[in-house]
């Protein structure tokens, strides 16, 4: 009866060491294309700085790296910075949010 509690016991820690492994492997992308980055950027530039500053960055441009995407607006004058958000592909969360000069 003994052995059969230890074997039951094993058989449950090495059955959740695999699912969790298993589980922790399955990360799913949510941001799957550059166009979902910029469209993403481009709703957290309208909501941080307003509706004239996030139009006049368009077109807004990803690039991939790694598991974030780093996207950048587009600067039409010479005076002045654009955006630079860099977004998590997994989760949707702003890793990092700046705006040059």
């Amino acid at each position: 009866m003994k052995a059969m509690k230890r074997f039951i016991g094993s058989l449950f820690f090495v059955l959740v060491f695999v699912v969790s492994n298993v589980c922790a492997g399955e990360r799913q992308v949510i941001l799957k294309t550059a166009e979902d980055a910029e469209r993403i950027a481009e709703t957290i530039t309208f909501i941080y700085y307003g509706k004239e500053r996030s139009e006049i960055q368009r077109p807004y441009s990803a690039t991939a790296n790694g598991d974030l995407w780093d996207v950048v607006g587009t600067l039409h004058t010479d005076k002045g910075g654009v955006v630079n958000i860099t977004i998590n592909k997994y989760n949707c969360n702003v890793v990092n949010m700046t705006h040059g000069k």
